[in-house]
C-alpha cells in the first residue's frame, strides 16, 4: 500500500488484526479498515488492483471470498494474490519439527491446479496461477477481470 499510494494510486487496506492495522494508520497514514472485507463497506466495481498476501489460506470459504473480491474490481481490474503451495517441500522438511506450513493456522491449503480450478469458475480475461520462491513455496495468481469488451 505504501508504494502504491507514493505513486499517486488511492489505496484502501482492510486487515483484520487490529495491531498490525493500527500501526499502519499510525505510523505510514495508511487508510486501513480494521476488521473483515465483508464488513469494510467497500463499493463495487471500484477498485483497479486487488492484493491479497498469504490470506486465502485463512478465510473459512475461499470461493465465497474470490467472488466478493471480483465483485470490487472494476471490468479490466487485476487480481494479484498469494499463498502458500501446500506441495512444496519448504513446507514439509525432513525434520518435521522444522515445517512452517502449520495445519492449526490454516484453513486451506492449495496447489497451482487446485487454484486454478478455483480461479477458472469466475472466466477471468487473464490467469497466471504459478509456484514461486525457494522450493516453490508460494504460490501466485494474477487474474485479470473481463472489461465487457470484444
Amino acid at each position: 500500500m505504501f508504494v502504491a499510494q507514493a505513486r499517486d494510486w488511492t489505496v484502501q487496506g482492510v486487515e483484520i488484526g487490529q495491531d498490525i492495522a493500527r500501526w499502519g494508520q499510525k505510523y505510514l497514514h495508511m487508510p486501513i479498515h480494521i476488521g473483515s472485507v465483508e464488513d469494510a463497506a467497500l463499493q463495487a466495481e471500484s477498485f483497479d488492483v486487488v492484493v491479497a498476501i498469504e490470506v486465502l489460506e485463512h478465510v473459512i470459504d475461499p470461493r465465497a471470498f474470490v467472488n466478493l473480491l471480483y465483485h470490487y474490481l472494476r471490468p479490466g481490474g487485476m487480481f494479484f494474490i498469494t499463498t502458500p503451495n501446500v506441495y512444496s517441500s519448504y513446507y514439509y522438511p525432513p525434520q518435521a519439527e522444522t515445517a512452517i506450513l502449520e495445519p492449526a493456522d490454516h484453513l486451506n491449503l492449495f496447489s497451482v491446479d487446485t487454484l486454478t480450478i478455483l480461479f477458472r469458475e469466475f472466466r477471468f480475461e487473464k490467469l497466471v496461477v504459478e509456484a514461486d520462491g525457494p522450493g516453490g513455496f508460494q504460490l501466485q495468481v494474477f487474474a485479470q477481470k473481463p472489461t465487457g469488451r470484444h
